[in-house]
């Protein structure tokens, strides 16, 4: 790999969202369902409230199985989009977009450069943290 390997975090507090961007391997479609598309399915939503009922001591004990990060974004987002380009020579980019229901949406997009960029849409009571 001959480019350089960066994350950057961007905030915009006008349109409440925060923006994580990296130029590491990206995914493919078949990676972007396997990674993603298990955690959309199985129902951000119900396990948001689930963490709302236990609290914070015993919500602090899942901190770091599969997938908790991602599903957390949801207690602060209205909707996630991941735009995505695997670095295997040839792929196509790829936008996944979910709003926490349990469904998602992948299309193919043109324009995305090899790596991953996840935005973050805050809910209206959220603008604090753009």
């Amino acid at each position: 790999m001959d480019r350089a390997l960066e994350i950057k975090l961007t905030t915009d507090k006008q349109n409440r969202t925060l923006t994580f961007e990296d130029s590491g391997i990206g995914m493919t479609k078949e990676e972007l369902v396997s990674n993603l598309g298990t955690i959309a399915r199985s129902g951000s939503k119900s396990f948001i409230e689930e963490i709302k009922k236990q609290g914070a001591e015993q919500a602090s004990s899942i901190i770091g199985q599969f997938g908790v990060g991602f599903y957390s974004a949801f207690m602060v987002a209205d909707k996630i989009e991941v735009f995505t380009r695997s670095s295997v020579a040839g792929s196509p980019g790829y936008k996944w977009s979910s709003d926490g229901s349990g469904t998602y949406e992948i299309q193919e997009v043109d324009g995305v450069p090899i790596g991953t960029k996840i935005v973050v849409y805050l809910k209206t009571d959220c603008r604090e943290f753009s």
